[in-house]
């Protein structure tokens, strides 16, 4: 029988899992054509938020499993992604109690950064391997995810605050 202390361990651990559940949902929800530039990565956004405040529970490892199933998802070179997602949630956990601290434009602006740097080294190995010539349109997702990142915080938040986390 489980009692209501494991149950509520447990909690904070679904939570994770099913932002993480939406994100890729969301991934692999296809776009028009003309709409694809836009498209923002939210796992990337998920990821760096549960980095910055939860960083015992999600880290470096599950940047690299998240990037492993979007590697597996999008049909890109394996690792690809996996190389990104592992170095922004290296530097989502390094940087974790700053970023914390920070007011919520702050929190945006970094978080624009850090799914930059992904798009970037994404674009980099696709570059490298298919001789792929990423224009700045690419980018726009970018300034999309931005825009995500308050509506985040606060669903976020709040699922924090109602389990305990």
């Amino acid at each position: 029988m489980i009692d209501a202390r494991t149950r509520h361990k447990k909690r904070p651990l679904l939570n994770i899992l099913a932002s993480f559940f939406l994100a890729f949902s969301v991934a692999m929800i296809p776009f028009p054509s003309w709409a694809e530039t836009y498209r923002p990565d939210l796992v990337s956004v998920v990821l760096i938020f549960w980095c910055v405040y939860q960083p015992a529970r999600v880290g470096v490892v599950s940047g690299f499993a998240s990037g492993l199933v979007m590697d597996v998802m999008l049909g890109s070179p394996m690792g690809q992604h996996a190389l990104a997602k592992t170095v922004i949630a290296y530097l989502a956990s390094r940087f974790h109690k700053r970023i914390s601290m920070f007011p919520l434009i702050q929190q945006t602006v970094v978080a624009g950064v850090l799914v930059f740097l992904d798009q970037l080294i994404s674009s980099l190995i696709r570059g490298m391997l298919d001789n792929y010539a990423v224009n700045w349109k690419y980018f726009l997702g970018v300034l999309v995810a931005m825009l995500f990142w308050p509506w985040l915080y606060y669903l976020f938040a709040h699922l924090r605050r109602r389990s305990n986390m």
